[in-house]
């Protein structure tokens, strides 16, 4: 059977066959249009692509197969392969020719294209060969690097890591996966010592680094790293950074523990010194300096016999000889010499030192000095015994004794007390000498102990025959050895218990008394309050708290008089018994007459040490004398009208009588003046008598003056309970110490009334109202916000109500005048606005605090005034002279004569004016140049006010002074409000007028 032909053979022909089979197809269908001529053309192509694919040889083959099928299917005579046409003979030859060379120009290509291919695929072989051999070493480096312990990574510059060992790995907690495509510095977190920037430049500069850095790992710890980085290149492969890196942490630890120690032995007060076994000194540290006075350059070097007295030398043998057997030597205590012989005292503790085999090449010493402290023990020493012999006279007993209650030791005092001897108390329990402790209270004592707390009680001891008595016994723990110890110290307290019994029933004596009972100690700064009896509190309303400390001057007010309490003080500092009645107040601010009688207490040595004061409320009995003195005092108002008639009836008699005389004549020399002194004494009493009647009409002179708000308080505190009704309980608590204001007192009086009213309204169903006053000092820091408030002292009165409050927006207007929240009718919206006038006009100023549903409180801060020591100030007195032009006016004409001379004859310039519309047409017609005018305030038609204002409207800031002998209800009614108003009162004299007229021009 023959061979099978090679597979490429095989397709070669059925490549040929196929080729010249459809070449033919094609040209028999072509054969209308071709006809026989040209037969041959088509069949070139085949034979050529054959050869192009399958060589020369089936080339040859495809061309013979064509032209067999051309001669005999297309060349004429067709069906037969002969050919007769001499064009076609030609033909056959032309295709022959043409196809044998396209055939050979195919096969040619065709070979050149195989041997291309065959190069390249040995090239491709070679190339694959080549990076398979990179890959299996890259593969067998990395399997190095990768059992290498330290941190190792590649990564292209500029660009993301490409390696990363399992070193990496474990310091810094990042998997492969994690790193690899990740900036180095950026996933580390690298901190560069000069800077990326340099780091960058210096590795593409130099293609190599070395430094530390620090890296930060996943799990937030910073590394110190001791880095080397190359830049490297493997074939035509990217270059890129091959970095190692070392952990450093350990070694930084290592140096740093060393420059500590270094330091420690640097620093040390202690002597640290290092020799060999041979006994030369081969380190020297400072403490070595200061304790033995040669410097390191002096002592490096020498035996170490330089510091050793000579007496002394077979202790460094016996030393070296230890430190040779690898012994040491603990805190042994000797002398060593400094330098210039002065002996120290020291304890020694000398270790052997090694080498790294562990051979003993040398010793270290630590010598301390304990001279102080050998001093400082010999001081304890002697302190011990002090305070041994101190403990032993002591008058308490003291008792040692351990956690367990077990005594250890006593002192004299503990033995004479309980009857025992030293020998039979140490070893004894306490539950023994005290046995009313029972277990539950010495476990707490324990507990405290324990804690550490000094432990306080009460407890009864029990001698050796039995009796028991008080004691007080305080004890302190402390360690001593390991031991818990404590320190008890007893004090035999009966006598103190039998006094205190006896105080006791003293004091409940006492308090059964309805009297009040105060008891003062003068040792003591201001003589302060030390008791005070029940009595007392429900006499004044003051409770304990606001009592004790203080000196009894604070039940003192406006009305007690000076001249009693002066009285009672003196008696005080002479230490003299005292019994007088003054006029205290209660806390309320209500005020009562207190029957007091101070009493001194001595000691044995006949010195007081307090004072006793009995207090009775006689307020009642007061009363009852009061209302028979007004009994009195009513009946003599029947005589009053004939007493001041009578009076008058004198004094004109005399001023008539002189008057008519010195008509008529009949007085003359010495005569002449002494009628006219008994004029002018008879005016002088007739103006002291209408002052008394206003007195007694108790009508006084509006003007601002300083007082206590105290005063005013309770002055208006009785009219204020009736004012507010009954269902509004009014309470005071006044300072004593508030201080003093300048007001008018009768401007004050009508701000607490507004106050209070405004108050009542807010509580319509009843409530509480409240008064107090402070002494308040407000600094610049608190006033940021208040620029029209000055700092420094104020009296702070506040009236506060439990009514119904105000809301932000009705608060931020209630000063606003005329604007009320009452219904109509029920308010005219000036009340408050009232209070802020006065008391910015006295130069205070007013603070709103309210809240709705609680209340509200009015704070009134007027500025506090020292008040001036007492004493007479001389003042210079000034002529009341001047040359100013005055309008006075003054409807009774003798009155007006008598200002005119009076004026004039001082230098002023006056014109006058019958009445208000006289004096005003004399002003619209002349227009006369004014510098005052003096004005009487009531008067026909125009009053002194209407005729002022209508002036002033002509002479801005012209200067007023009114003149009236009608009470200041008058007054008041034609308008003179202001404190602030000059006013002279009728009758005046000449020079009065002259020197009223003065001031007021000389005021500001």
């Amino acid at each position: 059977m023959p061979a099978s032909l090679p597979r490429d053979v095989i397709k070669g022909c059925a490549l040929t066959v196929v080729a010249v089979a459809g070449v033919t197809l094609a040209r028999w269908l072509l054969d209308p249009v071709l006809g026989e001529s040209h037969p041959y053309v088509l069949f070139i192509f085949p034979a050529i692509y054959v050869a192009n694919h399958a060589g020369w040889r089936l080339g040859a083959m495809a061309l013979a197969l064509g032209m067999l099928s051309a001669n005999f299917l297309f060349a004429a005579p067709r069906m037969s392969f002969w050919v007769e046409a001499p064009e076609n003979q030609v033909g056959l030859l032309i295709f022959l020719a043409v196809g044998g060379a396209g055939v050979y120009l195919a096969d040619a290509r065709r070979t050149a294209h195989a041997r291309a291919e065959v190069h390249a695929a040995a090239a491709a072989a070679a190339a694959a060969a080549h990076h398979q051999t990179q890959d299996v070493l890259r593969k067998q480096q990395a399997r190095l690097l990768d059992h290498a312990f330290d941190p190792v990574l590649t990564w292209e510059l500029g660009r993301g890591i490409t390696y990363w060992n399992a070193g990496a790995e474990r310091l810094y907690g990042y998997t492969e996966a994690e790193a690899v495509g990740r900036v180095s510095h950026e996933l580390l977190r690298t901190v560069f010592p000069a800077g990326q920037a340099a780091f960058e430049e210096a590795i593409r500069r130099d293609g190599r680094w070395e430094g530390e850095l620090r890296h930060r790992a996943k799990d937030g710890r910073l590394i110190p790293v001791d880095s080397r980085m190359a830049v490297v290149q493997v074939g035509d492969a990217p270059a890129v950074v091959l970095e190692a890196n070392r952990d450093t942490t350990e070694r930084k630890r290592t140096e740093e523990t060393q420059a500590r120690l270094a330091a420690i032995v640097s620093s040390s007060d202690d002597a640290i010194i290092s020799k060999d076994l041979g006994g030369v000194i081969q380190s020297w540290n400072a403490g070595a300096e200061r304790l033995f006075g040669y410097t390191r350059g002096e002592a490096v070097g020498r035996p170490i016999t330089l510091i050793i007295p000579p007496d002394l030398l077979d202790e460094e043998a016996a030393i070296l000889a230890r430190i040779r057997r690898g012994e040491r030597t603990d805190h042994y205590e000797t002398v060593r010499v400094a330098k210039g012989g002065r002996r120290v005292e020291v304890s020694l503790t000398v270790s052997p030192l090694r080498d790294a085999d562990g051979n003993v090449v040398g010793a270290s010493k630590v010598a301390r000095d304990v001279t102080e402290r050998k001093r400082s023990e010999d001081a304890l020493r002697a302190s011990e015994s002090r305070f041994r012999n101190f403990v032993e006279q002591a008058a308490d007993a003291f008792f040692l004794h351990d956690a367990d209650g077990t005594i250890l030791d006593v002192n004299r005092r503990a033995c004479e007390s309980l009857g025992f001897t030293r020998e039979e108390l140490v070893g004894m329990r306490v539950d023994v000498i005290d046995p009313h402790a029972t277990l539950g209270v010495f476990r707490q004592v324990a507990e405290q102990l324990a804690l550490g707390q000094l432990v306080s009680l009460d407890a009864r001891h029990r001698r050796k025959d039995q009796a028991t008595f008080p004691v007080e016994v305080r004890l302190s723990p402390f360690e001593a050895d390991g031991r818990r110890l404590a320190l008890a110290v007893v004090r035999d307290v009966t006598e103190r218990r039998l006094a205190e019994d006896a105080l006791r029933l003293r004091d409940r004596a006492i308090q059964a008394v309805p009297h009040g009972v105060v008891i003062t100690t003068p040792t003591r700064p201001d003589n302060p309050i030390t008791y005070a009896s029940d009595g007392f509190e429900r006499l004044t309303g003051y409770p304990q708290g606001e009592i004790l400390g203080r000196n009894c001057r604070f039940l003192q007010g406006r009305d007690s008089d000076p001249a009693v309490i002066s009285r009672v003080r003196d008696a005080v500092h002479a230490g003299r018994k005292c019994e007088a009645e003054v006029l205290n107040y209660r806390k309320d601010g209500t005020p009562f007459w207190n029957a007091l009688s101070v009493t001194p207490v001595h000691d044995v040595q006949g010195g007081i040490t307090h004072f006793v004061g009995v207090q009775t409320d006689v307020t009642e009995r007061r009363k009852l004398e009061e209302q028979f003195r007004q009994a009195q005092k009513m009946e003599a108002v029947g005589l009053l009208a004939s007493g001041v008639a009578h009076d008058f009836n004198n004094l004109l008699t005399v001023i008539n009588g002189y008057s008519e005389m010195l008509l008529a004549g009949m007085m003359t020399g010495k005569s002449l003046g002494d009628a006219y002194a008994a004029i002018r004494d008879a005016g002088e009493r007739a103006a002291g008598l209408t002052n008394q009647l206003l007195a007694f009409s108790r009508q006084s002179v509006l003007q601002p003056r300083v007082f206590d708000p105290n005063e005013i308080v309770a002055e208006t505190g009785k009219m204020l309970t009736r004012l507010i009704g009954e269902d509004v309980r009014m309470t005071t608590t006044l300072d004593p110490m508030a201080g003093r204001v300048k007001v008018d007192p009768g401007q004050f009086g009508q701000v607490l009334m507004n106050l209070a009213v405004n108050a009542r309204d807010a509580m319509p169903t009843g409530g509480r109202l409240t008064i107090e006053t402070h002494r308040v000092v407000l600094d610049a820091d608190g006033l940021m916000n208040r620029p029209d408030v000055h700092p420094g002292a104020y009296v702070m009165t506040a009236v506060s109500d439990t009514g119904s409050g105000m809301s932000d927006a009705v608060k931020a207007r209630i000063f606003e005048p005329f604007f009320t929240t009452k219904g109509v009718g029920k308010g005219t919206g000036l009340g408050l606005a009232m209070v802020f006038g006065i008391i910015k006009q006295s130069g205070g100023h007013v603070e709103v605090y309210s809240e709705l549903g609680i209340g509200t409180t009015v704070k009134v801060f007027l500025p506090a005034v020292e008040v001036r020591g007492e004493g007479t100030v001389a003042e210079t007195v000034r002529i009341p002279g001047g040359e100013e032009r005055v309008l006075l006016v003054e409807d009774q004409e003798d009155v007006r004569k008598i200002g005119v001379i009076a004026l004039q004859t001082h230098g002023y310039d006056v014109i006058e004016g019958a009445d208000g519309q006289d004096a005003l047409g004399r002003v619209l017609r002349d227009h006369p140049p004014l510098d005052i005018l003096v004005t009487d305030v009531v008067m026909p038609g125009m009053s002194g006010r209407q005729l002022a204002e209508t002036v002033r409207t002509l002479y801005p800031g012209l200067k007023v002074l009114y003149t009236s002998g009608y009470t200041d209800d008058a007054v008041v009614r034609h308008g003179i409000l202001h404190a602030d108003v000059a006013f002279l009162r009728k009758p005046y004299t000449p020079h009065s007028l002259a020197q009223k007229v003065r001031d007021v021009l000389d005021q500001e």
